[in-house]
């Protein structure tokens, strides 16, 4: 070949890079770049200090110790009398995570924030994905850069709160659901669907409020068409791992406490500090205050005990208010989805190890982001899209609202859904305004079939 056929061919190269085929791809690579550096600039200019206390701290904790050979114990035990009490008060799988980087050499709060961020920064490329198989190219590369931006999904993917990586766990999740049920042969859809419950097994052990989208979205979506056969091997595809993980960390749990805890003891505190005179009344209506877990002395019972006292106790109030359940849940409801007592919200959000200003710009952007996610999910339905998938995870942020509190932690996996219907909104509104006709039909992206 001479020089200038070697020249030509380069040329060809380079054009073929920047063509129709590649460029959504960097679109979305351009778009998690700037997402990158947003959130490396949101954590070295506000997040410098420890956390004060709370479950990012008792995350950091958790880490270390597993870091450290001590095992997956109870933090202040461990710190203040240097006793190891193993425990299951908070899911596993993001402790080791932070437990991973402290081997690394990235043992400092910061460190890990930052680390933290980038696993949290995947989720832009993901929602990408999701965008594009729910509604097309243009609505994925839309998709990626709003989540690239939003302040919400900065906040907390760089904290040491679980929020971040869960974040990118539940839409790869959501992205399998809606892949698998678009396949065009069974065996695409079975990898898609095997994916699907290797992904799903990490979200619930990172929070274990995800065990529900397995219910109410992952199981029905496997179910929902063809013959009995293949029904029954996508549901021996989707529950395998997580059947399997969640199995093995209750069988650790009834080993090492003595009790049977198929996820976590979080649900006594929860319990407990949601349902009391102080938050079904009066200023914290529909919160949760740690003054209203039980004091008594514990001393010489077990964690599997402890909670099991203070969620006899929670569930004794409701059953004693239950005519006063419609105000505390609409008033948690109201705190989640940023629409009750912001001031007060806003500040108690605060105190998780995310920055104040920023979540005021996080609640700026849900104002913008939310009625366009109405607006897009009025447009997929009518254009005989599968929604169901992006309307799930809206649910058991409601389901877990209305049983606990209100907290805008939770809203955090409703989000990728309202983010990937806004663009879709976004890009039907930019098709009838320059008269390009109207956008390709939800139904060649969608998903066959519906539930």
């Amino acid at each position: 070949m001479t020089a200038v056929e070697t020249n030509e061919t380069s040329r060809r190269g380079v054009r073929r890079i920047f063509d129709q085929r590649y460029r959504w791809w960097w679109t979305v690579a351009s778009a998690a770049v700037v997402g990158v550096a947003i959130r490396f600039v949101y954590v070295l200019t506000t997040r410098r200090e420890a956390p004060r206390g709370g479950d990012a701290e008792t995350y950091y904790r958790l880490g270390q110790g597993l870091a450290a050979g001590n095992g997956y114990v109870r933090p202040i035990e461990l710190g203040v009398f240097g006793e190891s009490v193993p425990t299951a008060e908070f899911p596993p799988f993001w402790p080791t995570v932070l437990a991973v980087f402290d081997v690394l050499g990235v043992d400092s709060r910061t460190g890990q924030r930052l680390m933290g961020s980038l696993i949290a920064a995947s989720a832009i490329v993901l929602i990408g994905l999701l965008g594009r198989a729910v509604g097309g190219p243009a609505v994925g590369a839309v998709a990626a850069w709003i989540s690239a931006v939003y302040p919400h999904f900065v906040v907390y993917g760089g904290s040491l709160l679980s929020e971040g990586v869960m974040l990118a766990l539940l839409t790869l999740v959501l992205l399998g659901v809606v892949r698998a049920r678009s396949a065009p042969d069974e065996a695409s859809a079975m990898r898609w669907w095997l994916t699907v419950s290797v992904v799903l097994a990490a979200a619930v052990m990172t929070r274990s409020e995800m065990l529900l989208l397995f219910v109410v979205l992952v199981v029905p979506a496997a179910w929902s068409s063809g013959d009995p056969r293949r029904r029954l091997r996508r549901l021996a595809a989707v529950g395998a791992c997580t059947v399997v993980v969640v199995g093995g960390w209750t069988v650790r749990n009834l080993i090492a406490l003595d009790g049977f805890v198929p996820l976590t003891n979080n649900s006594g505190t929860a319990l407990a500090g949601s349902n009391c005179d102080a938050v079904y009344s009066g200023p914290q209506i529909g919160g949760w205050r740690l003054d209203c877990v039980p004091e008594g002395d514990y001393l010489g019972l077990g964690e599997v005990e402890v909670a099991r006292i203070n969620r006899d106790a929670g569930l004794a109030y409701v059953g004693d208010h239950v005519g006063e359940l419609p105000v505390v849940v609409a008033a948690r409801l109201g705190r989640t989805f940023g629409v009750f007592d912001l001031d007060r919200t806003m500040f108690l959000g605060s105190l998780e190890d995310v920055d104040l200003d920023w979540l005021w710009a996080a609640w700026y952007g849900w104002l913008l982001v939310a009625p366009a996610s109405v607006a897009g999910a009025v447009l997929l339905h009518r254009r005989g899209g599968d929604l169901w998938p992006l309307v799930a995870p809206v649910a058991v942020v409601v389901a877990i609202t209305v049983t606990t509190y209100g907290n805008l932690r939770f809203r955090v996996a409703a989000e990728p859904s309202a983010v990937v219907l806004s663009a879709y909104a976004i890009v039907a509104a930019w098709h009838r305004w320059s008269e390009r006709g109207e956008p390709p039909s939800a139904q060649e992206h969608a998903p066959g079939g519906s539930l």
